[in-house]
């Protein structure tokens, strides 16, 4: 998605659920791209976690980050968290790329989890948010027996709130007939 080529052809609609949080580091480059194969009057819907999801859990990361020493790895985490896009951002992309009926819309969404295994590789967190935290480090022993001690102790973070965003957006026509093949993409 990061790199779309320019013989893909043009949609009416394209969704993306989740992805907006693979496209870093240029999340707007990417979105602009998908804009260029949207058909004028076509419907631009991303949902992601926006900024302040799990952030009880963030917390919880760094102050252990910072208990235990972890320069390097905080300055890493700091950097994935302080990069994380809210809703009013995303709002922005799409107002700078000229959408018209902009809307961005929350929903709070709690994630249950038990301690231990169940929390690290539950498939909610594993997917992208715990190994976000895992990257951080070089030696991944030690991530493994960091993440463990944290898992252990999930009282100190729940519950683990998700911010769910839905981003929506048309690309401006001249006519308010448009005609085209009816394409979708998802993604």
């Amino acid at each position: 998605m990061r790199a779309l080529p320019s013989s893909l052809p043009t949609f009416d609609r394209i969704t993306g659920n989740l992805s907006v949080m693979f496209f870093r580091p240029n999340r707007f480059e990417t979105v602009r791209g998908l804009v260029e194969h949207l058909n004028p009057g076509g419907q631009l819907v991303l949902t992601f976690p926006s900024y302040g999801t799990f952030d009880s859990l963030w917390q919880r990361v760094d102050q252990a980050m910072t208990q235990h020493g972890l320069t390097d790895e905080r300055a890493r985490f700091q950097a994935y968290v302080n990069e994380r896009p809210s809703a009013q951002e995303g709002r922005g992309w799409f107002e700078s790329l000229d959408l018209e009926r902009v809307d961005a819309m929350e929903y709070p969404l709690e994630v249950a989890t038990d301690p231990g295994p169940q929390f690290l590789y539950h498939p909610l967190l594993r997917g992208g948010f715990l190994d976000d935290v895992y990257e951080c480090f070089e030696d991944q022993d030690l991530a493994n027996r960091f993440m463990s001690d944290i898992a252990q102790d999930i009282s100190r973070f729940i519950p683990l709130i998700a911010q769910r965003c839905v981003l929506s957006g048309w690309k401006r026509t001249a006519t308010a007939d448009c005609e085209g093949e009816g394409r979708i993409l998802q993604h």
